[in-house]
């Protein structure tokens, strides 16, 4: 498709500004999903370790787990699943 532009290849400013605001959006969903993993990581191990403190159960993620973030959000899948069928009765 041809688009024609009357000032030539050039952007006006708004054009500019908008595709620079899009990108820094994208960039701050990028930085809050990584932030959210490791908020909800840091928050298991540390369930994790008062649990093994209080009743010797071992961690769900010790230090050299491979793929740790797939496993965290399978749990927190099977979680959520649990508290909907607990919510239900």
């Amino acid at each position: 498709m041809f688009s024609f532009n009357p000032r030539g290849e050039n952007l006006r400013a708004l054009e500019q500004n908008i595709l620079k605001f899009r990108a820094f959006e994208m960039v701050m969903i990028l930085f809050y999903v990584e932030e959210i993993k490791s908020i909800a990581l840091r928050t298991i191990k540390v369930t994790d370790k008062w649990n093994n403190l209080l009743s010797n159960k071992e961690e769900r993620f010790p230090d050299n787990t491979k793929k740790i973030y797939k496993k965290l959000w399978k749990l927190l899948g099977a979680v959520d699943l649990c508290l909907n069928f607990v919510r239900r009765r």
